[in-house]
């Protein structure tokens, strides 16, 4: 995964206590970034990425994804939520905005009070493969800029969606193992 880079902000947590810091843990331990309501360790296991939402420097992460097939359809998964650094207060808004290829999506907004964390919660989309290799992005989208409003996001996850004839084909195959 690559940053947005210029004055963008994201930050890379390991769930748990660290006791170390280097530049692949830098942010170690999230309890000490984020207020007490978000659950350290992420749905999956423990390390996840905050995004920042404020307008003037919204972080977003991106990656390219190679040996697509044009018009295949692909299943997008990942974790997210709304949080607010522990050293911040007030109301915040966050979404995230999704962009695979030329296709772009938004999560819906969640708002969350002074201090608080929404939850984990899936996102999911599906998009079409335009190209044999396209670049696969996620941008935090908050209000009100200072505050700031903190996207966090783990899990992220692109398979394929079978064919109808692969279904076809596999529900055959069960049937002759059921005839056997």
């Amino acid at each position: 995964w690559t940053g947005a880079g210029g004055s963008a902000l994201e930050f890379y947590f390991v769930g748990g206590t660290q006791t170390s810091v280097s530049a692949t843990n830098r942010y170690d331990d999230p309890a000490a970034y984020f207020y007490p309501s978000l659950n350290t360790l992420s749905p999956d296991g423990g390390n996840f990425v905050g995004l920042d939402g404020d307008s003037a420097v919204q972080g977003g992460i991106s990656q390219t994804i190679n040996g697509l097939v044009i018009g295949e359809y692909y299943n997008l998964n990942f974790n997210w939520g709304a949080a607010q650094l522990i050293n911040r207060s007030g109301p915040t808004t966050e979404q995230l905005q999704i962009t695979f290829g030329n296709d772009v999506v938004t999560t819906g907004v969640e708002g969350v009070a002074s201090g608080a964390f929404s939850g984990w919660q899936n996102g999911h989309f599906q998009f079409q493969a335009t190209s044999t290799s396209q670049v696969l992005s996620f941008l935090s989208i908050g209000t009100p800029d200072g505050l700031p409003p903190i996207a966090v996001l783990d899990g992220i996850s692109l398979t394929a969606v079978p064919e109808p004839t692969s279904w076809a084909m596999m529900l055959l195959g069960f049937a002759g193992i059921g005839a056997m």
